[in-house]
């Protein structure tokens, strides 16, 4: 045998490496203008020429990689046939299928969509007709899966920063620049009072309302008890009830809890060796 399974996995991925690139060539070219079924796409790729590396990677002659002679043959089975083109990187409609363009379409470079494919016949004026012709264009008409480019990311520019404006007094008379000037001047005194104004209003607002803020924590931490306590209520008297219903159990669970806490209290973390193990009595 003169290609063991290295030798077939090395040429699977050179095949694989150039077979994406005149795939994305494909893509880029004419997936853009319509969108393609995958036998377009393998229609397109065996016309296209590989690079002369890959020529070189591939065996010619007795080492050619899909000779019958060096493919391995496990004992007992039979040959399965060879690509329809061992030459070409894609050489089935297969291989194109399950190794090239699930490659492609996690790179989002095409997507799977479906369309419809087919005339309307619409010729005719009667209703009758019209509707004879749909019927028939409906039965020509086809929904398939075809392999579309996909669309290029929006590209978003960030906003540039808006300068100061900055006026310009020179065109104008001395009269009228005294004028524009002292309005401007009246104008960012008048905003900063403005915003002045608002700051302290706010704080005041702050200030007033301190008191009932204050009340409504205090109102809310009540609360906050009250529920606490309730809760604490409700666990006791599930746990009354649950002691009546097993009473044998509940002596039990109290006596671990008695030594559990003793052994704490002396500073060990577990109840003494020596201490006799939980028996429960059953009851008939």
């Amino acid at each position: 045998m003169a290609l063991p399974w290295g030798a077939q996995a090395a040429h699977h991925k050179a095949s694989i490496t150039e077979g994406l690139r005149i795939v994305r060539k494909i893509v880029s070219q004419d997936a853009t203008k319509a969108a393609l079924t995958t036998k377009d796409i393998f229609k397109l790729a065996t016309k296209e020429k590989p690079s002369e590396e890959f020529v070189l990677s591939v065996g010619s002659g007795k080492n050619a990689p899909w000779l019958a002679g060096n493919l391995p043959r496990p004992p007992g089975r039979s040959l399965p046939p060879g690509p329809p083109r061992p030459q070409h990187p894609i050489r089935s409609l297969s291989f194109l299928k399950h190794h090239i363009l699930p490659i492609i379409q996690s790179d989002k470079a095409i997507r799977h969509v479906r369309e419809t494919r087919g005339s309307y016949l619409t010729q005719g004026r009667t209703t009758s007709a019209l509707t004879e012709k749909k019927s028939q264009s409906a039965a020509e008409r086809k929904l398939i899966w075809l392999w579309r480019a996909s669309r290029p990311p929006k590209v978003v520019y960030p906003r540039r920063e808006r300068s100061a404006y900055v006026y310009d007094y020179s065109h104008m008379k001395p009269a009228k620049q005294r004028a524009h000037r002292g309005y401007h001047a009246f104008i960012a005194k008048r905003n900063a009072l403005r915003e002045r104004t608002a700051a302290r209003e706010k704080a005041e607002k702050w200030e007033k309302e301190a008191p009932m803020r204050a009340e409504m924590k205090k109102e809310s931490r009540a609360r906050h008890l009250a529920e606490v306590a309730a809760g604490k209520v409700k666990r006791a008297e599930r746990k009354r009830r649950w002691e009546a219903q097993n009473p044998v159990l509940a002596q039990a669970v109290a006596r671990k809890t008695m030594l559990e806490e003793r052994a704490k209290a002396k500073g060990r973390s577990t109840p003494e060796k020596n201490a006799k193990p939980l028996r429960i009595k059953q009851t008939v």
